[in-house]
């Protein structure tokens, strides 16, 4: 038996900057202050962060703003918390009797798997048979942990990638992206995400009584319909058959504990599928014939012209996920409740079919003292547009200068990167009444960007090719002039 509503098996920092570990009714104790959540992974942290806004959203859906504000602001008692949790407590039993957490008594038939293949960064067999463990080898030891077994096997449920072989991809695609709003305290850090009744059923779950465990109800491989279910079934989304198998005493791979771990898990194919589903905590964007879908993750979502979208309508067609608006519609309030700006934490693994090639992990601040929403959508908009155009003119002139030479990937990391702290800070400058002069500000800047890059790539360049670069670096500067600028805010 391990019941991960009762035991104490998430590991969390106090505001003294020591670990505890508490279970999850105990996030809003009054005799410890916790801040966040200490696993030795970051997609264990995000992982177990989503599974407590859906344990909360399950327990404590708020019923308005008003309600949900209150909360916000006077955390519950833990006790409180502890006796709702009560009723839902035989869901999430990770060993023992059946049901069990997130897993299928059907694959009791297949043959064991070693344990670390249940981390997203493991490669799997297909992978190691041919040979593309390049990067991170198949191991087939390894343990670990009960706390550390049940963080990975939420994370793979919620996160998975398209793993072959019919492994299902988690009800997001292949790379998810998690956005959650962050605080100052660990209950404002999963509060924050808990989306009200009303903006609940966005998700699209149409049968509010349905029960929204689906490893409770037996049917672990099939389509899992909205009209069917409860719109918090996303919320619990299990896409993989897994079963764990029993522990026994050892050390964990992980977090490096000496105590009961699990060495090998079963699994099989052709699990559970989500389709026409909004998840509460992603960002989504409409495609030209009008569905709506999950972005993806990308290797420049770090930058500032992709992540503004996910909360600040920064992109023609992209969606915020629901908790971001619902941090926006609450925008005044919230700043009062919190005492400090929000902050954005973008999360999640950049996939190649079954390859995870990189963690995007990205925090930043959320302006929302922006006043009218439409004009605030708009300047921001505005600045990508000017942003975007610095960069075609610099590579233009690069590639002119240098040929094929050039390193355009390389080259656009360095230059967004080079604008990402300044877009924070023209963000925080809006002023409506300032709006020409920030925006002159901002080609300013654009231009002392570009030409720093610019200069960095053709210091080396042989002197026979000096002549070009001065002239290209010339035509560069007359293509970055303000009234040139100007006229890419006025094309329609």
């Amino acid at each position: 038996m391990y019941n991960l509503i009762e035991e104490r098996w998430i590991p969390a920092v106090t505001d003294e900057g020591g670990v505890v570990y508490i279970s999850p009714w105990e996030i809003s104790r009054s005799d410890i202050a916790l801040i966040d959540l200490a696993f030795e992974r970051p997609d264990f942290n995000s992982a177990v962060y989503q599974f407590l806004v859906g344990l909360y959203q399950t327990i404590y859906t708020p019923k308005d703003d008003d309600e949900w504000l209150d909360r916000l602001e006077g955390p519950p008692d833990a006790d409180e918390m502890h006796e709702l949790m009560a009723p839902i407590e035989d869901k999430f039993e990770l060993l023992g009797d059946w049901p069990r957490y997130m897993q299928d008594a059907s694959v009791s038939s297949a043959p064991n798997k070693g344990i670390v293949g249940l981390l997203i960064t493991n490669p799997g067999e297909n992978t190691m048979k041919l040979g593309k463990d390049f990067f991170i080898k198949g191991r087939s030891g390894g343990a670990l942990c009960l706390s550390c077994s049940s963080a990975a096997l939420t994370a793979m449920q919620a996160i998975a990638p398209m793993g072959g072989a019919g492994l299902r991809a988690s009800a997001r695609g292949s790379s998810a992206i998690t956005a959650l709003i962050r605080g100052k305290t660990l209950w404002q850090n999963v509060y924050l995400n808990v989306l009200t009744s009303e903006r609940l059923k966005r998700t699209g779950g149409q049968d509010p009584s349905a029960n929204p465990f689906v490893w409770a109800n037996g049917h672990c491989a099939g389509p899992v319909h909205p009209q069917d279910n409860s719109p918090l079934a996303i919320i619990w989304s299990m896409v993989r058959r897994i079963m764990l198998d029993e522990p026994s005493p050892g050390t964990c791979s992980v977090c490096g504990r000496e105590c009961e771990c699990i060495y090998s898990f079963k699994e099989m194919n052709k699990g559970n599928e989500y389709p026409s589903w909004i998840h509460p905590l992603s960002p989504t964007y409409v495609t030209k014939d009008g569905r709506t879908l999950h972005k993806l993750m990308s290797r420049d979502l770090s930058h500032f012209h992709q992540w503004s979208a996910l909360v600040y309508h920064g992109q023609d067609f992209a969606r915020p996920s629901l908790n971001a608006s619902q941090m926006s519609d609450n925008k005044n309030d919230l700043s009062d409740i919190l005492h400090s700006e929000p902050r954005l934490w973008i999360n999640g693994y950049q996939n190649k079919q079954a390859l995870p090639e990189c963690w995007v992990d990205v925090m930043v601040p959320v302006y929302t003292g922006y006043g009218d929403e439409g004009a605030f959508d708009l300047y921001v908009r505005d600045l990508i547009r000017l942003s975007k155009k610095t960069e075609r003119s610099m590579l233009d002139a690069l590639k002119k200068t240098l040929g094929d030479a050039v390193d355009k990937s390389s080259i656009s990391s360095n230059f967004w990167s080079a604008c990402d702290s300044a877009f924070i800070i023209a963000v925080s400058q809006y002023s409506p009444e300032e709006l020409d002069q920030i925006i002159e500000n901002w080609i300013v800047k654009m231009r002392e960007v570009a030409f720093r890059v610019f200069d960095e790539v053709t210091e080396t360049v042989p002197l026979e090719d000096y002549g070009k670069a001065v002239m290209e670096r010339s035509n560069l500067s007359r293509q970055l002039s303000k009234r040139s600028m100007m006229k890419e805010l006025s094309k329609e």
